[in-house]
């Protein structure tokens, strides 16, 4: 199964005590456990560092941490095909903002089955399948 990362997942597993927390740090183990490989787009990596910045992170913690994303992850490039994919999805309206476009659209060009997130947005993007970290879980037999 070949699952795009929304940065959310990363940023609860990351992050302090919250309901979402423990299956987002179950998938990740997952991950670590070599169990599968996530994929993302490099938005992702870009967005998890800009929001470690941002809360006050260290410069070269989020570069170490920001490279083990890149590194746990199949990163696909935000080229000008995944670009006019956003594009259009954003031209359709609704919640779903650039960077969730950006993401989304690299799902829908890379033909992968489903997003992973706790972001409620992507469930109006025609023909891609939203997973919650705890159904990921379950989908890949945790």
């Amino acid at each position: 199964m070949r699952l795009l990362l929304d940065t959310p997942v990363l940023l609860y597993a990351r992050g302090g005590e919250h309901p979402l927390r423990q299956p987002c740090q179950q998938l990740l183990q997952q991950v670590s456990a070599g169990l599968f490989l996530p994929e993302c787009s490099v938005e992702l990596v870009q967005e998890f560092a800009h929001v470690l910045l941002r809360r006050g992170v260290p410069p070269r913690t989020v570069a170490r941490d920001a490279r083990a994303v890149q590194t746990a992850c199949r990163v696909h490039s935000f080229d000008e095909v995944v670009l006019d994919a956003a594009l259009d999805l954003v031209a359709r309206g609704g919640a779903l903002g650039m960077r969730d476009a950006v993401h989304a659209a690299t799902a829908l060009v890379h033909g992968l089955d489903a997003v992973v997130t706790t972001d409620r947005a992507f469930a109006a993007v025609p023909r891609l399948k939203v997973l919650t970290p705890a159904q990921a879980c379950d989908a890949l037999g945790a």
